[in-house]
């Protein structure tokens, strides 16, 4: 799948609270983010906070 439509999926899926799991779909299990804890789970509850 091309990187744009990846993006375009991931914004739509934060804008959809039924679909705001798939958001997560951006990003590698391992991330690291500045900020978070070196894992995806921190970024999902941070994003569920919302």
């Amino acid at each position: 799948m091309e990187k744009r439509k990846i993006v375009e999926q991931s914004l739509f899926a934060l804008a959809e609270p039924a679909q705001r799991e798939h958001c997560f779909d951006l990003y590698a299990p391992g991330i690291v983010l500045h900020g978070y804890d070196p894992a995806i789970d921190r970024v999902r509850r941070d994003y569920e906070a919302f």
